[in-house]
C-alpha cells in the first residue's frame, strides 16, 4: 500500500554500514542492561509509566503498589516528577539511588 506521494507506507531506512553496526552495538547493550526506568506521572504522584512522565489517564500508566510488588520491578529504577529524584525499588519499596 502507498500513500498519495508514492511512497510504501512501512519505510525501512537504509542506512550506512558503520550507523547500523552503532545501532546494533546499542541495541546489544540495552538488552544486556535489562535496566527498567518508571517515571512518576505529572498530575498525580502516585503512579508511574515506563516510557517517560505521563498523564495518569494515558496507556501504559501503572499504580505505584503494582509497581512495587511486581517481581519484575526489582532493581528498576524510579524517576519523581518534580524535583527528579532516583529511587531504586527493592524489596517492594523505593529507595534514595
Amino acid at each position: 500500500m502507498e500513500n498519495r506521494m508514492n511512497v510504501p507506507e512501512e519505510y525501512e531506512p537504509v542506512l550506512p554500514g558503520k550507523v547500523k553496526d552503532y545501532v546494533a552495538k546499542k541495541k546489544a547493550a540495552a538488552e544486556t542492561q535489562g535496566q527498567t526506568i518508571w517515571y512518576e506521572c505529572v498530575d498525580k504522584p502516585n503512579f508511574y509509566a515506563k516510557n517517560g512522565h505521563k498523564s495518569h489517564k494515558q496507556d501504559g500508566v501503572s499504580a505505584v503498589d503494582a509497581v512495587l510488588t511486581d517481581p519484575d520491578n526489582e532493581g528498576a529504577l524510579v524517576v519523581s516528577f518534580e524535583d527528579n529524584r532516583l529511587f531504586v525499588i527493592q524489596n517492594g519499596t523505593m529507595f534514595p539511588a
